[in-house]
């Protein structure tokens, strides 16, 4: 190629580089002095939720690489087992409240006169 075109050709492109770099850096958002920004992947393996009992994740409601917010639901837990305890739970306690009436109430009439029968019969033996 001819010298005389090549030394100006190259000039340009060293200018056009040069403003392209001073636009871009007079132009890009300021960042903030205690703010820190990093370019990259995370590629997290395992993650601890804090749940307060071991159950199954029913529902994730978000996905890798969603943003969120403090507060957000990550996961819902499954109910069915908790849920299942505290119908069990109601139950024993309507057991125990029967077995306590009965205690306050006292024995029936006919279970005193079988006690009756039974202590004669053991007296006669």
């Amino acid at each position: 190629m001819n010298k005389k075109i090549l030394l100006p050709a190259a000039i340009v492109v060293a200018l056009a580089v040069g403003a392209a770099t001073w636009a871009w850096m007079a132009h890009r958002p300021a960042s903030h002095p205690d703010e820190l920004t990093l370019y990259g992947n995370v590629d997290i393996r395992q993650v601890s939720l804090a749940f307060n009992a071991n159950e199954r994740i029913s529902e994730i409601r978000v996905r890798e690489g969603d943003k969120v917010h403090a507060g957000a639901v990550l996961a819902v837990l499954d109910e069915r087992t908790p849920l299942a305890r505290l119908a069990q739970s109601a139950a024993q306690i309507g057991v125990q409240e029967q077995a306590l009436l009965r205690l306050q109430a006292g024995s029936r009439p006919e279970e005193i006169a079988q006690a009756k029968a039974n202590l004669a019969a053991a007296q006669a033996e």
